[in-house]
């Protein structure tokens, strides 16, 4: 499915839990979403990743505090390969070792 191709693309589950917390891994048809528990620089919590039609993919980061939804950055056109260099400048995470 789309989701666990996004997931693999990062580096799969296990890694992003072991390098930032990550958990509540929700899937569908097109897109991922993930929450994190480490501290990113531009203060998002949560990460959607969609797949578009033009076969790149949408990256919607959020602020979820309580209720309060705040969408932190939406980047488009964006290439599998670049998906962990993206997540790595906006938040400051590292999800490589």
């Amino acid at each position: 499915t789309v989701a666990k191709t996004i997931l693999a693309q990062f580096g799969g589950a296990g890694r992003l839990k072991a390098m930032i917390g990550a958990h509540n891994f929700v899937g569908d048809a097109n897109s991922l979403t993930f929450k994190w528990k480490a501290r990113a620089r531009n203060g998002a919590n949560t990460l959607q990743v969609t797949l578009d039609p033009s076969d790149t993919y949408t990256m919607k980061f959020y602020s979820i505090r309580g209720r309060t939804v705040k969408v932190v950055k939406e980047l488009d056109d964006v290439y599998a390969e670049d998906l962990k260099r993206i997540f790595t400048d906006e938040t400051g995470l590292y999800l490589n070792l």
